[in-house]
């Protein structure tokens, strides 16, 4: 990261303004600088007069480029040892910053134009020349600033909260090694006891989230993964700190797929920048007007063209960058045909298709450049909304240890099964009093617990389908009869696993929805996958196809579960592999 880390960083927001990217730490920086001045160099000779009329003088030319671009990178060099390095805060004013750079831009315009004598060249003095130069530091500050901040202040952020999660993750190890030491004083029977009372918790408060006026509507995916968690614990996730760096950043070629299969372009940012440098740069050639009329054509002619393929790449985000360099080509092909159109026979053609060209490469630049910023800061925002999320789910697994389960550990009664029946025990009284800061605390801790512990509690010994079902039918014996019948050999654990869960939320979905009296269940084992059939006697009922349960289901049976009402009967098919 470049030398801003000397200041105080920790006032600087995540999601700043324009403003406050211009005037962040990064806006001026050597390397702010050296990203832009080969462009620089290269362009710069295209819009001298001189340049044209002798090709001998090109050396000399790039010379003069060179040293003025130099000139720059000195100017910004002192305006940024003076009045932003000295600085004890990270935050400078974005209008000494757009000074800096509009003063290092007419540095280099002066330089340039005090060279042309000296050098043997023909051109315009340094004075004339001072307005092209102020724009031009507005406009490579402004898109310095956007792309180099953009990327600094995410390291800086995401350093930050991985610094915080590696420390979270190490006290939340603590606590789980102390229940480690205690669980071989327990039976198998009693921790399967423990973890189905969790399940019925849980299933608890995943049916209240599915009423949308209820506040755990509010936070359906965490329940939705904390139920899965607790059926299956067969989803270990990979947290952020334990992710590398550059695969969070993501790479040139996702980015640049991205950008092409995607609307991502700024098309008033870049025709404005474009226009502007544009005109400048052939008042140095042509006439006011004639400048005027020329560059007034071609930013039309183009934003239409932009527009068009922005709206076409809209239509179909198909993985596909072939609109994208059809785009490019149409635009440089109109470039090298529009002058013809506008320009009387007095105008050297050449010249006046090089500048075109040159300044359409500048604008497909920017098309890229500013896609692929809107897309970084998308991506980038993700990744701290992920990382942010975490830790804070950690930070609720820790708060829950010490203030439910650590004051029993002292005592020696913070075993194994009183870990799990007291997260039960929260999930239910969060349930009832719509304790929505308990319930998070509950389900933090439990994803925790359980992707510690998953083989340990739900075994990795093969499971039998129909004694589930047996321990599924006693369960619910009180309000209706499960009847049941299996086919098959046993089939892989995970299989069986997402098996299971899905038809204890069938079977609890008939009688609490459909008030039914006998659910008849069907199961066939067909080697690599296992078929369902849930009937029931109960009236009809509608629930929502986006509702927590039927997110559930489908996940677990790879979208393939589907409820009709045929012959007075709710019928569940589903296939799991």
């Amino acid at each position: 990261m470049p030398s801003a880390k000397r200041h105080d960083l920790s006032e600087l927001p995540y999601s700043p303004s324009i403003w406050q990217r211009i005037g962040g730490p990064w806006a001026i920086t050597l390397r702010a600088y050296l990203w832009t001045a080969p462009l620089g160099i290269l362009a710069q000779p295209v819009v001298e007069p001189s340049f044209w009329n002798d090709f001998a003088t090109w050396p000399l030319w790039m010379l003069s480029a060179g040293l003025g671009y130099l000139a720059f990178g000195l100017v910004l060099w002192l305006g940024w040892l003076v009045f932003v390095n000295r600085r004890q805060s990270a935050f400078t004013s974005p209008l000494i910053v757009i000074a800096i750079a509009i003063v290092a831009s007419i540095a280099r315009s002066a330089t340039i134009g005090s060279l042309m004598e000296p050098l043997n060249l023909e051109g315009i003095g340094s004075l004339p020349r001072l307005p092209f130069g102020a724009f031009l530091g507005f406009a490579w500050v402004f898109t310095s600033a956007l792309i180099m901040d953009s990327k600094y202040r995410y390291r800086l952020h995401l350093e930050t909260l991985v610094s915080r999660q590696v420390e979270l993750l190490k006290l939340n190890s603590e606590w789980l090694s102390q229940i480690r030491e205690t669980r071989d004083k327990f039976s198998r029977e009693v921790v399967e006891d423990s973890h189905r009372r969790l399940q019925q918790a849980m299933r608890e408060i995943a049916i209240l989230s599915n009423d949308s006026s209820s506040v755990w509507a509010k936070l359906t995916s965490n329940i939705k993964k904390a139920s899965i968690r607790i059926a299956l614990a067969d989803d270990r996730e990979v947290l952020t700190s334990q992710k590398n760096f550059n695969e969070l950043q993501g790479s040139r070629t996702t980015a640049f797929k991205a950008i092409a299969t995607t609307p991502l372009m700024n098309v008033p940012f870049v025709m404005a920048f474009t226009s502007v440098i544009t005109f400048l740069g052939a008042t140095r050639l042509y006439s006011i007007s004639f400048s005027l009329a020329a560059v007034a054509f071609g930013v039309t002619l183009h934003a239409a063209i932009i527009q068009l393929f922005k709206f076409l790449i809209a239509r179909d985000y198909s993985q596909s960058t072939f609109r994208y360099f059809l785009m490019a080509g149409i635009l440089l092909v109109t470039s090298l045909l529009a002058t013809a159109i506008v320009s009387p026979s007095e105008y050297d053609l050449l010249i006046l298709r090089t500048i075109a060209l040159t300044a359409t490469i500048f604008e497909i630049v920017w098309l890229v450049a500013t896609g692929s910023i809107q897309f970084g800061q998308l991506q980038r925002q993700k990744t701290i909304d992920v990382a942010k999320a975490e830790n804070e789910s950690l930070d609720l697994a820790l708060k829950f240890w010490h203030e439910r389960i650590s004051i029993s550990s002292k005592t020696n009664e913070g075993s194994e099964e009183l870990a799990l029946i007291k997260v039960a025990n929260a999930m239910n009284q969060a349930a009832a009093t719509d304790d929505l800061r308990l319930g998070l605390e509950a389900m933090a801790f439990s994803n925790m617990y359980f992707e510690e512990f998953a083989e340990e509690i739900l075994g990795n010994e093969a499971m039998d389908i129909e004694s589930e079902l047996g321990r599924i039918s006693r369960t619910w014996k009180q309000q209706a009869e499960v009847i049941w019948s299996v086919s098959g050999n046993l089939v892989e654990l995970a299989i069986a696993r997402r098996t299971v869960a899905a038809l204890e939320i069938c079977v609890s979905k008939s009688i609490r929805h459909g008030n039914a009296s006998v659910v008849s269940v069907d199961v066939k084992r067909l080697g690599n996958s296992v078929e369902i059939r849930v009937s029931d006697n109960g009236q009809s009922y509608e629930e929502s196809a986006t509702g927590l349960g039927v997110e559930i289901l489908k996940e677990l049976s790879g979208n393939t579960w589907q409820r009709d009402r045929s012959g007075g009967l709710n019928i569940v098919t589903a296939r799991f592999v």
